[in-house]
């Protein structure tokens, strides 16, 4: 079992007791932590991503850099102008990714369906989240007027509609790659209880406490460990130390970036929800990143 799904089920445990907690001012607090983790644990799994794409490319660190955010921007703009289509886009590119990051290892790098599976793993977690947190998201939307344009929010029914037909795909394809050898029968019990340990971390915990264990955990976590192993390999670092100090470059200039904002929303500045901001922020910052992990794990 790898550590990072030890971890999970470790803290899944933990946190079950959290359900009989009516205390406001307690989860409140969870919430904080929750939020202060995906931060902290998120930013610096895509801190590295120059390192990872110069290395055996032709680009220079500085042009590699510059088109990162330039491409930032043209997110941001895209928000700006078209915001309904650039949130899809980013539920779309976020459940790929993270299909990509869960299952990748599985599949020889010519197969296309590679690419289909990687969706529909990652639009069964989350869209079974939006459907299981229904309730939670819907009072986000009304709370924020930047969110108003989310009126349209589809119903529970159609949400749970999406999420298990991409769960019947997501079996489907796990399934015929096991039968064709790719696979054990193990790693398929295995995948599949995670989809229901994961689906049950979301009906039981708050919302961004749920998302934050399995973001942080199983997805962060393991891209970190991937990225470690292939620059410890290329002898780009030596140990866990330099591999730190690789990465807090960019996790520092993204902290103080996004608290800079925060800081402009506080003093009026800049008229702009925090919850608005900070979902622009990831996925501004999601762009790039999942274009860089693709090419690592399809050269690696």
């Amino acid at each position: 079992m790898p550590n990072s799904v030890f971890l999970f089920i470790a803290v899944f445990l933990l946190l079950l007791p959290i359900g009989e907690i009516n205390s406001v001012g307690f989860l409140h607090s969870l919430n904080t932590f929750a939020l202060v983790s995906i931060l902290i644990f998120g930013i610096p799994h895509g801190a590295i991503d120059n390192v990872l794409f110069i290395k055996d490319a032709n680009v220079s660190n500085t042009k590699f850099i510059v088109l990162y955010i330039l491409t930032i921007v043209i997110n941001v703009v895209f928000w700006v102008l078209l915001p309904t289509i650039a949130f899809l886009f980013f539920i779309l590119l976020s459940a790929y990714h993270f299909g990509e990051s869960q299952l990748s290892h599985y599949f020889d790098k010519s197969q296309r369906q590679r690419y289909i599976i990687f969706m529909t793993w990652g639009l069964t977690i989350l869209v079974g989240m939006l459907a299981i947190k229904y309730p939670d998201i819907v009072t986000i939307l009304d709370k924020v007027d930047g969110f108003k344009y989310l009126s349209y929010y589809p119903s529970k029914s159609s949400l749970y509609v999406i999420a298990i037909s991409n769960l019947a795909l997501t079996v489907l394809g796990l399934i015929y790659i096991t039968f064709n050898k790719q696979i054990r029968r193990t790693s398929l019990v295995f995948e599949l209880f995670m989809i229901i340990l994961i689906g049950f971390s979301f009906y039981l915990f708050p919302l961004l406490v749920a998302f934050a264990l399995y973001f942080v955990i199983l997805h962060s976590f393991k891209v970190m460990k991937d990225e470690y192993s292939f620059l410890l390999k290329a002898r780009i670092i030596r140990n866990i130390s330099s591999f730190i100090k690789l990465l807090l470059p960019f996790t520092l200039l993204s902290l103080f970036g996004l608290i800079g904002f925060c800081i402009a929303i506080y003093f009026d500045i800049l008229i702009i929800a925090y919850e608005q901001v900070i979902i622009i922020f990831i996925s501004s910052i999601t762009l790039p990143h999942a274009i860089v992990m693709q090419r690592f794990y399809l050269q690696n």
